[in-house]
């Protein structure tokens, strides 16, 4: 959806509130495809304040389906956004160079709101997701999910050159 605030926000002050559907589904990121789901219509208050700036509060809600960075399960993470910016629709040079302004969601008078919803989703997606805290992963051999239990591998040594130190820890354990 593109907003055209030239038409709608003529004067300074004019203010207006816009109920937005996602036109996309699903995001790429680390070159994998994430859906999106239980996503709510985006609601953005756009107010003119003056000489080609517009204030913009963003309230985004959706559901992001990640895999657990351990057992790689998908795990629902809720996306709950809400931002307050600035716009400027005629940056001067100064400003551009002094703000860093290169918001690609931005083209003159337009404002592509998918674009703007999707950037705001980039910056909040989880560093560390996990199915639960006590995740166990996966078993580095055999690749079975560690979770639903031992697989029998790890008890063998994972690299020869470990040998000897797994050797100090089995004694450690038996003294205790």
């Amino acid at each position: 959806m593109i907003i055209q605030l030239s038409d709608t926000l003529i004067r300074k002050g004019d203010a207006r509130t816009y109920s937005c559907e996602f036109g996309f589904d699903d995001i790429s990121w680390m070159r994998e495809k994430h859906r999106l789901t239980d996503k709510k219509p985006a609601v953005l208050r756009i107010e003119n304040t003056g000489n080609g700036h517009y204030q913009l509060h963003a309230e985004i809600d959706c559901n992001l389906h990640l895999p657990c960075d351990r057992c790689l399960k998908d795990v629902v993470c809720p996306i709950h956004i809400t931002d307050e910016r600035e716009l400027i629709t005629r940056p001067t040079e100064a400003e551009t160079m002094e703000d860093g302004l290169d918001d690609a969601y931005i083209q003159g008078y337009e404002l592509d709101v998918d674009e703007f919803i999707r950037s705001e989703l980039f910056l909040h997606i989880p560093m560390k997701v996990l199915c639960k805290e006590d995740c166990k992963g996966l078993c580095p051999k055999c690749g079975a999910d560690l979770n639903k239990g031992a697989c029998g591998c790890l008890d063998g040594p994972l690299d020869p050159r470990m040998a000897a130190i797994q050797d100090i820890f089995r004694e450690s354990k038996s003294e205790e």
